[in-house]
């Protein structure tokens, strides 16, 4: 799968890498427990089975949309049984819509993965953990900072999931 993210100012990444090694200290599933360099907190605004990246300038376009505030909200669990994600809900904002719209319009003849979901339901969000079951979801409820976080979103980046490579669109706080 491919993604066209926006990434947090440095502030805010740190705040939510912590919210990860929280979890993981208490012993629960955290996205920190991925190694990769590249692993870090994002927003997704679209996912596709592919991304050419002649697409590229286009995309960079819409980082002119940035920075974009972010308000991270309260905690919200996608999935089911052992496949639950543990995420904090981001404000759907009108500015927010805008750039998911711009990504989309840039990105209509790009295929769609098989769980394609509606555009209607789209809900920006920042993943903590992944695969958590009832028990640790309930343990990751005590430990978390839940307190309402304002991030701004200065970076875009294509996320290629099957390289395993960032191509980075717009850098935090840069150009490209």
């Amino acid at each position: 799968m491919h993604s066209v993210e926006v990434l947090l100012d440095e502030r805010s990444e740190r705040w939510v890498r912590r919210q990860w090694a929280v979890l993981a200290e208490a012993g629960l599933p955290s996205a920190s427990r991925h190694g990769s360099a590249s692993n870090r907190p994002h927003l997704t605004l679209a996912a596709y089975q592919r991304i050419p990246v002649d697409l590229h300038p286009a995309l960079r376009s819409v980082a002119e949309g940035l920075p974009v505030t972010v308000r991270l909200e309260g905690l919200l669990v996608f999935g089911k049984d052992r496949s639950r994600i543990l995420v904090r809900a981001a404000v759907r904002t009108a500015e927010l819509a805008a750039l998911q719209e711009r990504v989309r319009a840039i990105c209509g003849e790009c295929p769609l993965p098989a769980d394609k979901f509606d555009d209607a339901d789209w809900m920006p969000h920042v993943t903590l953990a992944r695969r958590m079951s009832p028990d640790q979801l309930a343990g990751a409820v005590g430990v978390l900072d839940t307190r309402t976080i304002v991030a701004q979103g200065v970076g875009l980046r294509h996320w290629d999931g099957e390289r395993h490579e960032e191509h980075v669109l717009r850098a935090v706080g840069g150009q490209p």
